[in-house]
Parts: C-alpha cells; structure tokens; sequence
C-alpha cells in the first residue's frame, strides 16, 4: 500500500522543468496566436490538443503536468476562436 501512495504522490508532483516546459508552450502558442493569421495558428493549436490528448490516452498513468498541459492548450484554442471574432 505504501508504493501505491508513493507512486500517487509522484504522479501528483511536479518538477521545475515541467512546469518551465508549460510556460514554454503558453509562451510558444501565444507567439503562434500573435504572429500567424488566426487561421493557421487556431489550426496548429487544435492540433496540439489533439496531440496531448491522444498522449493522455495511451499513457499508462499520466502526470498531473500533462493535464495542465492539456488544458493549457484547449485555453489558448478557445481564445483563438474568441480573437477570431
């Protein structure tokens, strides 16, 4: 029981550099956002979200900093859609 506890524990924690790496993709998608007609830019989000996605599927017990991950880039989509209009 104590190794399952440990091992939730961990997948709860997050590094440093994970969390840089997150700042990374904020700072990434709303340079895409700012630089690229919305077209595109809406486009290789959604493609993003997709791909973070379908590594949260097939993963077998996901971190925490992916989900955030996730849910970052379904943000930066949905104010690319709001941009658009």
């Amino acid at each position: 029981m104590s190794s399952d506890a440990s091992q939730e524990r961990e997948q709860r924690q997050t590094t440093l550099r994970e969390v840089l790496a997150l700042l990374l993709l904020w700072a990434v998608g709303f340079g895409l956002l700012r630089t690229l007609p919305i077209v595109p830019g809406a486009l290789l989000l959604a493609v993003l979200a997709v791909a973070v996605q379908l590594w949260l599927v097939c993963a077998k017990a996901p971190r925490l900093i992916m989900h955030l991950a996730l849910w970052s880039a379904l943000l930066m989509y949905y104010f690319a859609i709001l941009r658009s209009r």
